[in-house]
């Protein structure tokens, strides 16, 4: 048997020998249990997207062995987020050996094998030296699918030296699975209702408008605050949570309304690369500066878009405020230990 599906009814596997060996245990939900919330949270109840930012888990490089990554579980409801458990995982920490690296002009894929399993994880950085076969390497970035397969998106990658340290991260993920990963994400009634009256209000008072069109603007209306909108709007009509900043500065489109902002607002009809790069750079820094963008890497100039369904912010901070003032945790209203 495999040692892997050995520890299967204890939940902490560890890393096998055997490649082939990538199941895991059933620790995930089951689909017919994403419910409308009620008092009674199921063990595996899966929260509505705007409150999966209340999971400490939801914004952390989750540090997980690769059987457990290929096994997280996509929702058709919540397509961009991935499950262990309920608890919503976005961006992951694996550490393995280099088993395959494919080079083109634009990324490097590295193969990674940390003896659980086995994925491929896309470096979308053109340097001029890649990492060497067998290098034993920490991977952090986001897991999804590319052509219908696993894979991670690279935020960061960087050579291990330290032979000890695979085992000491085998050991650590054990017990992160058996005292933080397995256990269910929860919400008190308490918390949960003020939390959804918190995005409600956030709701009502957002003032962002769906129909802004930059290519109606008028030539005194086309400027650098006109530029942001025209950014923020592009994102989001694609469904972008987060890009490196040399994809949007590829971006044809917003390359034309960078044109007419430096023909209208500064009178430059044949704009050069060095001052169009220049709007550009200003604009992010602004939008990072005003909230709609957080840097997510800096080394390799990586955003996410700040979103009120995923990045709850400030009202997240003021729900858990306002429930620890009269939260006692009574019989019924959650776990003191959670």
């Amino acid at each position: 048997m495999c040692p892997y599906e050995s520890r299967a009814s204890t939940g902490d596997p560890i890393p096998s020998g055997n490649k082939h060996c990538i199941s895991s245990p059933r620790l995930l939900p089951d689909s017919t249990n994403t419910l409308p919330l009620n008092a009674q949270t199921p063990k595996h109840h899966i929260y509505p997207e705007a409150l999966l930012g209340l999971d400490p888990l939801f914004l952390l490089n989750v540090r997980l062995f690769i059987a457990d990554i290929l096994a997280l579980r996509r929702y058709p409801q919540l397509p961009d987020i991935l499950f262990y458990g309920n608890h919503p995982i976005r961006n992951v920490e694996i550490m393995g050996v280099i088993r395959a690296v494919d080079r083109s002009s634009s990324r490097v894929i590295y193969t990674i094998d940390d003896s659980s399993g086995t994925i491929p994880c896309a470096y979308w950085q053109n340097t001029s030296a890649s990492l060497k076969l067998g290098t034993m390497v920490s991977v952090v970035g986001r897991p999804g699918q590319w052509q219908d397969q696993p894979q991670i998106t690279i935020y960061e990658i960087s050579p291990i030296t330290d032979p000890n340290t695979e085992i000491m991260r085998w050991l650590e993920i054990i017990s992160l699975k058996k005292d933080v990963y397995n256990r269910p994400f929860f919400l008190s009634p308490a918390i949960y209702k003020k939390a959804i009256a918190a995005l409600e209000a956030d709701s009502d008072n957002n003032d962002t408008k769906d129909d802004f069109d930059f290519d109606t603007l008028k030539p005194s209306e086309v400027n650098e605050f006109a530029f942001q909108k025209a950014i923020i709007k592009h994102l989001k009509e694609n469904d972008v949570t987060d890009f490196p900043y040399s994809i949007i500065r590829s971006s044809p489109e917003m390359n034309r309304c960078a044109g007419k902002v430096l023909l209208y607002q500064y009178e430059t009809a044949t704009p050069d690369p060095q001052r169009v790069s220049g709007l550009f750079e200003r604009t992010i820094h602004k939008l990072v500066k005003e909230g709609f963008l957080i840097v997510k890497d800096k080394d390799s100039d990586v955003y996410e878009v700040v979103d009120n369904k995923r990045n709850i912010g400030p009202a997240v901070l003021e729900v858990i405020r306002e429930a620890e003032k009269g939260f006692d945790c009574e019989a019924g209203e959650g776990d003191p230990a959670l």
